[in-house]
């Protein structure tokens, strides 16, 4: 026999008993391949799906695990991929927890997933089986070829996906909405959970982002005050917090006062003030308490004139003169102005005449006051007042007085609630603000002298003469 002849039934010898010859279906579990073999069922709103295939298996046993296992390679690497670029939308669209600790998506999601691969592997289901008896070998040698079908549930994936990403699942919901800028449904979304959820503070943290994501400025700074006071000292989030408070603060202040500024043009006053206390509650300050104070003051001498002004439908010229209402008359001069059919013809100065007039006790005056007055003034009627104060607050007192005759038409009051505002802020800064009814006097005037303190506080006032002599005005013997 040859060498040629014998190197080639040797060569037949090994491969009819090593099994590598065209392999012969004997028989299987149906009479065709299932179609989910070749084309398993597209993923649905429920569940992803795999098939995973084990072929020339000398048991069954080991075939379908063998199948199974290659149906759990494609799901790992399916996880890897879209927790990987769910991962990378989320981070360019939202500030996550563990941002800083994370230089590459790929890399770090891949660890994560091998971390966790049991919690993977436990929510994969095989929920089908197809097995194929093969002959092996010429000598009548079977084996199997292992068909699977596995399908593994969205919420599992979401589950799972949080853990990867260091966010509870619930907020990761959230998330979601915040990354589609869907402002509605995530600000609706969080405050529920953060409402159920007192002290969780991620849920805290990303109610506060969500405000801040949908331009609601002014509940995003509570909402991140409201995060930092629950949160650790140290702590990615809590930095960030802190830095948007610090960003938010004077900003929010000045839109709400801006916004206040507008609507008081425009004569809505109500919402103007709500925006100001709005700002005053948001941060407790001296220059928001006496925008406030100014605010009331313009709204009261506005509700005065135009209750002072339903008495003049009689008059001829309808003219009026405004007379020295302490530092309020150019407000009652542009209201007089702006409100009413008036026409403003001047300012006087009156308040020593009017004193002598005893026009607030009787309403009627002697023939040569009344012509007196009507030689200074140029007018039908006049607007005088004053500003005093009752309890804790202030009061502004006028009158419209029919010129010609001397007679009050009119009186009207309204009180300045603005004085006594409350302090909303425990440590907030104490201030207070010190003003006089003039800026300057003559010898033997009287002067008024009007403090405001945004908390409760003993006040003294002093008088100090250029020669460095001390009186105490304030608190004194007559004083009740």
């Amino acid at each position: 026999m040859s060498k040629r002849i014998l190197i080639s039934i040797l060569l037949l010898t090994f491969l009819l008993f090593s099994g590598c010859v065209s392999q012969q279906v004997i028989t299987g579990n149906s009479v065709t391949l299932p179609g989910w073999i070749n084309s398993p069922p597209e993923n649905d709103g429920e569940y992803y799906y795999f098939g995973g295939m084990k072929t020339n298996a000398n048991t069954l046993e080991s075939g379908f695990a063998g199948a199974e296992a290659n149906a759990a390679g494609k799901l790992m690497k399916m996880l890897q991929a879209r927790i990987t670029e769910d991962y990378d939308r989320l981070r360019s669209e939202i500030e996550l927890p563990n941002d800083a600790e994370v230089r590459d998506t790929g890399s770090y999601v891949r660890n994560q997933v091998s971390k966790y691969s049991y919690e993977f592997d436990a929510g994969a289901n095989t929920i089908n089986k197809h097995r194929e008896v093969i002959q092996l070998n010429l000598w009548g040698r079977t084996g199997f070829n292992c068909y699977v079908l596995v399908r593994y549930s969205r919420d599992e994936y979401h589950r799972l996906k949080s853990k990867v990403i260091g966010v509870d699942p619930a907020v990761l919901t959230g998330l979601e909405y915040l990354g589609r800028k869907s402002c509605e449904e995530c600000l609706d979304y969080f405050s529920a959970v953060a409402g159920k959820r007192k002290r969780d503070e991620q849920a805290q943290y990303y109610l506060a982002l969500a405000n801040d994501r949908c331009d609601r400025k002014v509940e995003a700074y509570h909402a991140y005050k409201a995060f930092v006071a629950m949160s650790p000292e140290s702590g990615l989030l809590r930095k960030r917090a802190e830095a948007r408070i610090r960003d938010l603060g004077e900003g929010v202040i000045e839109q709400l006062i801006g916004g206040a500024d507008t609507l008081a043009g425009r004569g809505e006053f109500k919402k103007a003030l709500e925006k100001l206390e709005g700002a005053y509650a948001l941060m407790p300050s001296g220059a928001v308490s006496d925008k406030i104070v100014d605010m009331y003051t313009r709204y009261a001498i506005r509700n005065i004139v135009q209750k002072l002004a339903r008495n003049t439908g009689s008059l001829k010229e309808k003219t009026v003169a405004v007379a020295d209402i302490e530092d309020l008359t150019e407000e009652f001069c542009d209201a007089l102005t702006n409100l009413t059919d008036l026409k403003v013809v001047e300012r006087v100065l009156l308040p020593d005449l009017l004193k002598e007039m005893e026009i607030a006790q009787t309403g009627i005056v002697s023939e040569e006051s009344q012509k007196e007055l009507g030689n200074i003034v140029n007018a039908e009627t006049m607007v005088a007042g004053s500003v005093g104060n009752v309890g804790s607050s202030f009061k502004i007192y006028a009158k419209l007085v029919l010129v010609e005759k001397g007679v009050i038409v009119a009186s009207e009051s309204a009180d300045l609630l603005g004085f006594d505002i409350p302090d909303t802020a425990g440590d907030a800064s104490f201030h207070i603000s010190v003003r006089t009814d003039r800026d300057s006097y003559r010898l033997g005037d009287r002067a008024r002298i009007y403090l405001m303190a945004n908390r409760d506080c003993y006040v003294t006032v002093l008088n100090m003469r250029s020669n460095g002599e001390i009186t105490r005005l304030f608190p004194n013997k007559y004083d009740k």
